[in-house]
């Protein structure tokens, strides 16, 4: 059964966080600037969008605001939610009832973010759940990059994006998109 995650892809200009990128994120490749609402999960997709539709039904644009930078448990360096991000929250929570309930991690905190590079010192590989010792050398020269870019952006969480990323996790197609 395919993979699939549904994520926004926001309308800002993506040049300095791309050039970010191009230096620390191994799945730069995979899939364009993104914040993630539901993570990879291999269901039905009939169902899926089915699902997606129906929680969507209830919910309206909201404006957010990107700004500020996390290191996250797993040493991925995030562009956060300043503004919106607890309608974002509760956005994620809704999707992971019903169909998806059964595959919400509640032992790994929701940050909605934009990821910017990872700084593990292994090599990230979505498909395995260990957790890399930072490589603090690499992860300072990062963090003082993405200080440097001013990295500050609103806007609008209008639609949402379902995408389908192939067994490699090499590829990501579009299936469909959603507006709000």
């Amino acid at each position: 059964m395919p993979t699939h995650a549904l994520v926004h892809f926001p309308n800002i200009d993506t040049t300095s966080i791309n050039a970010l990128r191009d230096d620390y994120d191994p799945y730069k490749d995979l899939i364009d600037v993104h914040i993630t609402v539901v993570f990879p999960v291999a269901v039905e997709r009939g169902a899926l969008e089915s699902h997606i539709s129906e929680i969507l039904a209830g919910w309206s644009p909201f404006t957010i605001h990107l700004k500020g930078l996390h290191l996250s448990f797993d040493q991925w360096l995030f562009l956060t939610v300043e503004d919106g991000n607890d309608k974002l929250i509760h956005l994620f929570e809704a999707m992971y009832t019903g169909l998806l309930a059964q595959h919400r991690r509640h032992d790994i905190e929701y940050i909605p973010h934009i990821g910017v590079g990872y700084f593990g010192m292994d090599e990230y590989d979505l498909t395995v759940q260990s957790v890399a010792p930072l490589n603090e050398s690499r992860y300072n020269e990062g963090i003082t990059k993405a200080e440097a870019a001013n990295l500050d952006f609103e806007t609008q969480i209008d639609r949402l994006t379902l995408v389908e990323i192939d067994d490699q996790f090499t590829k990501t197609t579009i299936v469909r998109e959603f507006g709000l």
